[in-house]
């Protein structure tokens, strides 16, 4: 009957080990791609001050108001 091998304790034992091990690798996998989200948010920030910076020291814009 190998109906009932799937209800023995040894068979879900064996099932559970290889569903929390497919859920760690899912969460280690999600993991990852939410931090290179936000290495490339962090970069793309990085990138937008480095700009402004530089033209704000080549004098292309100014924070000062100027007087009319």
């Amino acid at each position: 009957m190998r109906f009932w091998c799937c209800t023995v304790d040894g068979c879900f034992r064996t099932e559970w080990v290889v569903l929390k091990r497919l859920d760690i690798l899912i969460g280690i996998t999600l993991s990852f791609m939410a931090g290179g989200l936000w290495k490339m948010h962090h970069w793309n920030n990085q990138r937008r001050s480095r700009e402004f910076y530089n033209m704000l020291h080549k004098g292309v814009i100014s924070v000062v108001v100027e007087d009319e």
